[in-house]
This record gives structure tokens, sequence and C-alpha cells, in this order.
């Protein structure tokens, strides 16, 4: 029983984050919304839904860095791209810890769109809170006493002296 507890603590915990824009979006033209990861491998999840006009959207994710190729470059530095739809979702493994650039693009008409995106950074085993730590501590004592008490059990026929000494 308490090796399933210690595998349930021990199992990294994923912290999340979300954050919702909307706006108007004129045919042909594009807007961002920045995200900030703090550890490499954070994984971003973006959601664009029209929720007024007929045009259909375009979903990017690029490092804030790229943005100014992004506006002139045919070929377009993206982490990951989803559309044309009317509702697109798309995920994206961030590499390194920075400032990235969720972009929405109406190529044809005129759209208010509205944006979801949620950040899931890994925390790692050594960031746990005193409470987990406490708790594993604690886990890992009782396991230990526990063995210790049953191992005792189990010798003290043989560590008794001779009968009637």
């Amino acid at each position: 029983m308490t090796a399933w507890w210690l595998l349930l603590l021990a199992v990294p915990a994923m912290a999340a984050s979300v954050v919702e824009h909307a706006f108007e979006l004129p045919a042909g033209e594009w807007r961002f919304a920045e995200v900030t990861t703090a550890q490499p491998g954070t994984v971003i999840h973006a959601e664009c839904l029209v929720t007024r006009g007929e045009g259909p959207v375009i979903l990017e994710v690029i490092a804030k860095s790229q943005l100014d190729a992004h506006k002139t470059a045919a070929r377009r530095p993206y982490l990951a791209r989803q559309g044309p739809a009317q509702s697109v979702r798309l995920t994206a493994v961030a590499g390194d810890p920075g400032v990235y650039a969720i972009v929405v693009e109406s190529p044809e008409q005129t759209a208010a769109v509205r944006l979801q995106i949620r950040l899931e950074e890994e925390r790692l085993a050594r960031e746990l809170p005193a409470g987990q730590r406490a708790l594993i501590t604690a886990l890992s004592l009782g396991a230990f006493v526990a063995i210790l008490v049953y191992a005792g059990g189990r010798l003290r026929p043989y560590l008794r002296g001779p009968a009637g000494l």
C-alpha cells in the first residue's frame, strides 16, 4: 500500500495556466498574443474560434524574436501552424524557455475571434512543495520502521539464548 502512495507522489505534476483573448480581426491582417515559458519542454495549447463573421482563421506559434521575419517572409518560421478553418486547435512544444507569439490571421474576411491559450509546465520532483516533501519523508520512515519491526519479529526466535538460561 505504501508503495502505491509513493508512486502517486513521485509522478511529476503538470502546472497549467490559461489565458483568453477576444478581438476583431480585419481581413488580410493578423494579431498576436504573447506567452512566456519558464521551462524547456513547455507544451503550448492554443484554440481559436470565430465568434462572428464567416472568414476562416490561421493559427501559428512562433518565437517572439521571429515576429519581424513573420511579417515579411513568404516562408514563415513557425513552430506549429493550423488552418484555415472556423475553429482551429494546435499544440506546440517550446524547446527553450522564452517568449512566444500566438499569431491569429484572417486571410479572407473580417472576423471576431476568441483565442484561448493554455501552458503546461512540468514541475520536477526537486520542486515539490514542503507539505509533499514532508509526506514523502514520513511515508518512507514509516515503511522503514514497518520493515524493521517485521524483520525483528521474524528473527526474534533465533536471537533468544538456549532454553532454560
